[in-house]
């Protein structure tokens, strides 16, 4: 068996042609790791939505 807790969360909704930057601080606003960042930047190049390379070090 396996339990899932799912905790409250936020929606932050940002305009079209906004900066990494202030997507960063929008997610840092509600608690992002900086795992989750990666994981989320991760998530929009791979829809398209960002158009810069990724440079994990």
């Amino acid at each position: 068996m396996v339990d899932v807790a799912e905790d409250k969360g936020n929606l932050v909704v940002l305009e079209q042609g906004v900066s990494i930057g202030d997507v960063a601080s929008a997610l840092n606003a509600i608690g992002a790791t900086p795992r989750d960042l990666i994981a989320i930047f991760q998530a929009i190049k791979a829809a398209g939505a960002l158009y810069a390379d990724l440079v994990i070090l």
